[in-house]
């Protein structure tokens, strides 16, 4: 475990279990699937977390969000009044690139934490193709 900051502590195995919760989800008929790690510019989807410790960089945060909505599927924002802080969930689609540039932007904003778990979108058949 490492200090995150505020007394809190992450766990780098609760993100690779999310990122194995997310592969079963999205990979659960074809599980060859599982554990390829492909840096292709294949579409991905996952999920991001990110951690606000302060509320005076969320300007910035909503600016870089906004500027990435063509990956953004859904998303989630918490906030903790007691303490100025929030936490905003992600769902997102898009290439490693993509993902990665919105990932990286949050995270060099001091008073960011930003983790992110993704697996490779799979393309199914319809039915009445074979």
């Amino acid at each position: 475990m490492r200090k995150m900051g505020k007394g809190m502590l992450c766990n780098g195995s609760i993100m690779r279990g999310l990122a194995c919760g997310l592969t079963a989800l999205f990979c659960a008929d074809e599980p060859e699937h599982y554990g390829r790690s492909s840096m292709e510019d294949s579409l991905r989807q996952g999920f991001i977390g990110i951690v606000v410790q302060s509320r005076e960089c969320i300007e910035e945060v909503n600016r870089i969000l906004t500027r990435y909505g063509k990956v953004i599927r859904g998303r989630i924002g918490i906030p903790n009044r007691e303490d100025e802080t929030a936490v905003i969930g992600l769902i997102t689609e898009g290439t490693n690139d993509e993902i990665g540039a919105l990932t990286g932007k949050l995270g060099n904003i001091r008073g960011i934490i930003v983790k992110s778990a993704l697996v490779p979108v799979i393309k199914r058949k319809k039915e009445n193709e074979q």
